[in-house]
């Protein structure tokens, strides 16, 4: 899809005083000054009811995890230029869809482009979302250049706190003036929030100023691990250091009923499978999103979905993404139980209506590059390992002995449907005051271990079949 007509590039202009910034993009107008590469198309922006500030109809971008913006820089002296002395703020409302621990994504950056004659070390300066605990932690960086002696080194500030990847828009900004280290600040949804020098600590020296473009949502050549998933709206750069009270006018918000996910009849006798089309831009769908398939199964343990059909019995693929959701009720024993929850998707479980655990996105997909993941020197023998690619989370859970309704959540796919749809071995296991962990259904259990899970996948692949 051609983007000449859906944003907008000024140099000055934004409507909230004392706020002039010298690049901003709202994605209203015509833009000049700037190209998209990649995996880019629109979606809705922040609008009222529940951010009253903005008009009806307001726009966004999408980036697909392969995309981005690119603003050349108008040579030596650019208003995109920052040195000693000067102060700056880097400003977004943002959406995630995903944003995996330990991962840094773009979401303004000058230089670290990789283009050619540039250095593969020019950050003057980066805004990033940084993974750490489920959350996107607003971080700031830049490199400080080789003088007097110092060989130059990268210098990274990130927020305690951050945006939950799925949950919906938030506003991030930091402003910072570079050669006074002590004078960061990060915020999140208009308030501030702390944070430290978590690399290179802080420096007063000078950052690296060269003529390399701006781009937003990506850097590296777009590698994968840098580059944003997820809406970005209202991207500005300021010649100077906002002030809390602008910042906090920024983000105003009507908070909206949220649906609630409701069910005539919850199953106790089976596992009912919800399949429900996600779309192609945002997060979690709505609660009260109608499911578009709808079968059931024995057990918490899944390893693919019934497969699509289109005109002629011919097998279509699924949208970019779809959640699947399963609820059924389980009788418990009484007594302290651990549950053990595997993934490879995004996942969500709750208990009588308590959400009790989250699985985020593995931090790395594809590859042979990513680290081998170590075991527990306490990993009981029988349990079958995870398979690679699918994470897992533990929590105890004190059984009065009465029945319990669960409900679990994968979001599955790539909005712009560039990942296969495996399930990998996703499952919801039950171990019962230190006993073996056991797949768990309303009238089956089945021992996680490697037999166990094999013959209870040939059986349940022939279930499928039938299905399909």
């Amino acid at each position: 899809m051609k983007l000449e007509w859906i944003a907008g590039f000024l140099l000055s202009g934004m409507v909230v005083a004392g706020a002039k910034p010298v690049l901003l993009l709202d994605f209203e107008g015509k833009p000049v000054g700037y190209r998209t590469v990649g995996d880019v198309s629109i979606a809705k922006g922040p609008a009222p009811p529940e951010f009253p500030d903005f008009a009806e109809g307001n726009r966004a971008l999408v980036f697909g995890g392969a995309g981005r913006l690119v603003v050349k820089d108008a040579g030596e002296g650019s208003a995109l230029d920052f040195d000693n002395g000067d102060s700056i703020t880097l400003e977004t409302w943002v959406w995630p869809v995903r944003v995996g621990d330990g991962d840094n994504v773009y979401l303004i950056g000058k230089g670290r482009t990789a283009n050619k004659g540039f250095s593969d070390s020019n950050q003057n300066y980066a805004l990033r979302l940084r993974g750490q605990d489920g959350q996107g932690c607003a971080s700031f960086l830049f490199r400080s250049r080789p003088q007097d002696g110092h060989p130059g080194d990268w210098h990274r500030w990130t927020a305690d706190v951050g945006v939950v990847p799925g949950e919906g828009w938030a506003h991030v900004a930091v402003t910072y003036e570079f050669g006074r280290p002590e004078s960061i600040r990060g915020y999140l949804n208009g308030q501030p929030v702390k944070g430290k020098w978590d690399m290179g600590g802080p420096t007063g020296h000078r950052p690296v100023v060269d003529d390399d473009e701006l781009w937003i949502a990506s850097a590296l050549g777009g590698s994968g691990r840098s580059t944003f998933s997820g809406r970005l709206d209202e991207v500005a750069i300021h010649r100077e250091a906002l002030s809390p009270k602008i910042l906090a006018a920024r983000f105003k918000q009507v908070p909206q009923p949220k649906p609630v996910y409701t069910l005539e009849e919850w199953p106790s006798d089976k596992v009912r499978v919800e399949l429900v089309e996600a779309g192609g831009s945002g997060g979690w769908p709505r609660e009260d999103t109608a499911p578009e398939t709808v079968y059931q199964t024995q057990v918490l343990g899944f390893f693919r979905v019934p497969h699509q059909y289109g005109a002629g019995g011919l097998r279509v693929d699924r949208s970019g993404r779809f959640l699947l959701r399963a609820v059924t009720t389980l009788g418990l024993r009484a007594g302290q139980q651990q549950w053990l929850v595997r993934s490879r998707w995004p996942a969500r479980l709750w208990v009588d209506g308590q959400r009790l655990v989250d699985v985020p996105m593995p931090g790395k997909r594809g590859g042979a590059h990513g680290k081998v993941p170590v075991l527990p020197e306490d990993w009981p023998d029988y349990l079958r390992i995870p398979g690679p690619g699918d994470l897992e989370k533990r929590f105890t859970f004190q059984s009065q002995g009465k029945p319990v309704r669960v409900r679990m959540e994968l979001l599955v796919g790539h909005p712009g449907g560039k990942l296969r749809h495996d399930l990998g071995e996703t499952t919801v296991a039950i171990s019962q005051e230190g006993g073996r962990f056991e797949m768990v259904g309303p009238h089956r259990r089945i021992p996680l271990t490697d037999a166990g899970w094999m013959q209870w996948r040939r059986a349940e692949e022939s279930a499928l079949l039938a299905v399909d």
